[in-house]
């Protein structure tokens, strides 16, 4: 595994301490050698929920789980005495409502909004799922609300990116600069994304090399796909020159 295991550092006294530590993620060392862009908050996030498992335990978990869809049962059935159709045929603790019956989503939206409840508008009879409303607003075939990490995002906007010059008949373009300042989930997403990195240098101080970005744009010019830069960047520095 990279990294360590067990990490020096100082009490609230000054007084050398031994932890027990994280181990350093693989993109922060291998960069576009790595073979996962896994960011800190997705880690973390595992992290939890599996000190929510053992804390719990397999027993207390199915009475978590039982309580919770009893709960959404009930919803469902006050609904359906009320006039509404539910849509989905399984479930486990959300509802998708077909409003079409008590005067349309409209109508539904407006009175929950009123009283604290938080039903999302799918469409003129539908309420109920966010990833739809998402997909509706950003024109994308479907959208998700699993991922919770900055890397999944630099991994879908590499993707549009390649899409986009796909569309205009470059799918050859396929170089993404990135600074050695930048963050190690950078060239691990691009490479993911099936990009080409070409590192770019950084200065003494940590901020970006513009000299050696220009270079590499000139060099790359009929490859150049995208540019990623951290801002700030991983060594805490506002850049300059970013809007040059």
């Amino acid at each position: 595994m990279p990294g360590r295991l067990v990490g020096r550092s100082k009490d609230s006294s000054g007084k050398l301490a031994y932890r027990l530590a994280l181990q350093t993620r693989e993109q922060h060392i291998r960069r576009e050698k790595a073979t996962s862009n896994i960011c800190t908050s997705q880690a973390l996030l595992a992290n939890m929920a599996a000190m929510y498992a053992v804390y719990h335990g397999s027993e207390g978990l199915q009475r978590i789980a039982r309580r919770v869809h009893n709960s959404t049962r009930a919803l469902k059935d006050r609904l359906e005495s009320m006039g509404y159709k539910i849509v989905n045929r399984t479930f486990f603790d959300t509802l998708t409502i077909d409003t079409s019956n008590v005067g349309g989503a409209d109508k539904v939206h407006k009175a929950a909004l009123q009283n604290g409840i938080n039903f999302r508008r799918v469409d003129g009879t539908l309420v109920g799922e966010l990833e739809s409303d998402l997909a509706a607003i950003t024109g994308f075939h479907a959208c998700s609300l699993q991922p919770n990490s900055g890397a999944s995002g630099e991994y879908a906007g590499l993707s549009v990116i390649r899409a986009y010059h796909e569309s205009r008949g470059e799918g050859h373009r396929d170089v993404c600069l990135i600074p050695l300042s930048a963050h190690g989930t950078n060239p691990a997403s691009a490479v993911m994304a099936g990009m080409k990195v070409v590192p770019v240098k950084a200065l003494g101080d940590g901020s970006l090399d513009l000299q050696d970005l220009s270079d590499k744009a000139k060099l790359y010019k009929d490859r150049l796909s995208a540019f990623m830069i951290t801002y700030p960047s991983t060594f805490g520095v506002f850049e300059d020159g970013v809007q040059e």
